[in-house]
């Protein structure tokens, strides 16, 4: 039989070993060119980065194109919000990619005329183990096309994934509004809200998730979107 000892210190490197996801850091301003987080902020090879996106237009209801080939990121969603002619229009992208040493603090510029832009990129990291696969489910999206309606409530179905893994909640807003009141349930374990119209939530689940519900809330502005999803890591 293992001594009492013996058995503590393998129940502990068991421990140890079991997988599990951190926040590392964000970046954002409003330029066009995304610059991705570097050595110096945490982010090292092996982590997840999440890019989210808007390139914004006014006065038209038509949102400008936006390209990302050349990016080496996955896309994960994408929508337009517009209300009417004379307001203003965005089009919004959200992607990943598995961090290289030759991403840390490189930048990437998408083609697309804006003039507008917002973005954040968001570093997630797996830990005690090598991040090799991202899985995606429970994607849904809600871009108001010619109106300004608020978004239903969104229900990401994350009890159906494997842990660990990333329930997210993205929530855009254009015409200088104010989006940050914006809620998840049961309550996020952090955010990343670079300016108020771009918002970003998310819970971590280590083990044992649960369905999360995204909830918008704004003030002000014009075109109003958001879109909701789950990344399980291994």
């Amino acid at each position: 039989m293992l001594s009492r000892a013996l058995r503590s210190a393998v129940m502990s490197r068991q421990a140890d070993n079991v997988s599990s996801i951190s926040f590392i850091a964000s970046t954002g301003v409003n330029v066009k060119t995304i610059t991705y987080p570097s050595a110096a902020s945490g982010a090292q090879a092996g982590d997840l980065l999440i890019v989210y996106y808007n390139s914004a237009t006014d006065a038209v209801a038509t949102p400008p194109s936006l390209s990302f080939a050349g990016s080496g990121l996955t896309q994960l969603a994408s929508y337009n919000e517009y209300a009417t002619a004379a307001a203003d229009a965005g089009n919004i992208y959200i992607g990943y990619k598995i961090l290289t040493s030759a991403d840390l603090g490189s930048t990437f510029t998408p083609t697309t005329a804006g003039p507008y832009y917002v973005w954040s990129c968001s570093v997630f990291r797996l830990n005690n183990k090598s991040l090799t696969s991202v899985t995606s489910g429970s994607v849904t999206t809600n871009g108001n096309a010619g109106t300004i309606a608020t978004p239903s409530a969104q229900t990401i179905t994350s009890s159906s994934g494997t842990a660990p893994l990333i329930a997210l909640g993205f929530y855009s807003i254009e015409g200088g509004g104010n989006a940050s009141a914006s809620t998840m349930s049961p309550t996020q374990t952090g955010s990343v809200i670079q300016f108020t119209s771009h918002v970003l939530r998310y819970k971590i689940y280590n083990s044992s998730p649960q369905n999360v519900t995204c909830t918008y809330s704004s003030t002000g502005g014009t075109a109003r979107g958001m879109a909701s999803m789950y990344l399980s890591l291994s």
